[in-house]
């Protein structure tokens, strides 16, 4: 049977497209998920990595040095197990705020690198011209800083998106773990090329995502002037 035809009656006739599309969809409901909390909690984790309380300095330093050095395995091992277990979480919920913690550590440095790179002179001039520090700051150094952070940030999300292929271990059906389980499924009776399932899903949702950040990055100016409004 050739390649066609051991296409055609996995994917077709025995309906297992759908248990690729159902994990497509999980894979892509995390890592929008995810990357919507990281970001929110980035913003907080930056405002107080850049506080003048040094309490907060602290705190917020050591939160990024925990979460970038705590590989992402373990902590969603440990969130699932010891912290979120007394809430009886689902593993997606678990698998959302884990990677949004981790993801707020790095979305938190790549804001305050894009927050210290805006020159201090325009800050000083938009008080000049007698906007307070917050319309200072939402009008004139916000939109410099979406722009200059948002192709670091597609770099983010799509490691994000590759990250999420480990939420099998807390019993999520992603499009990982459904790839392995087709894979296994059909690697007696159809001989079909090794890791063929298990790569096309991963490029087609990578593709996906980049398409997205890549609309974004052309719309920047449009999401500048949207944010400075």
């Amino acid at each position: 049977m050739d390649i066609a035809n051991s296409f055609r009656d996995n994917l077709l006739v025995e309906d297992r497209y759908r248990m690729i599309l159902d994990g497509l969809q999980v894979t892509l409901l995390i890592t929008l998920c995810a990357a919507l909390l990281g970001t929110l909690l980035g913003g907080v984790v930056c405002w107080a990595r850049m506080s003048r309380r040094k309490w907060l300095q602290q705190t917020a330093k050591a939160y990024i040095n925990l979460m970038r050095g705590t590989p992402v395995l373990v902590l969603l091992m440990l969130m699932y197990y010891v912290f979120m277990a007394p809430l009886e979480a689902t593993g997606m919920v678990v698998a959302i705020v884990t990677f949004g913690l981790n993801v707020s550590a790095y979305v938190g440095e790549m804001l305050r690198v894009a927050i210290g790179s805006i020159d201090r002179g325009q800050t000083e001039a938009g008080l000049a011209l007698g906007h307070s520090p917050r319309q200072t700051f939402s009008r004139i150094v916000l939109p410099q800083v979406v722009r200059a952070a948002l192709p670091v940030y597609q770099g983010e999300l799509v490691t994000l998106l590759k990250g999420t292929s480990i939420v099998g271990y807390i019993a999520v059906m992603d499009m990982t773990r459904a790839d392995e389980t087709m894979t296994w499924e059909v690697q007696c009776p159809h001989p079909i090329p090794d890791g063929i399932f298990e790569e096309s899903p991963d490029k087609l949702a990578v593709t996906i995502l980049r398409h997205f950040c890549r609309e974004l990055r052309i719309n920047g100016n449009t999401v500048s002037i949207m944010v400075a409004c």
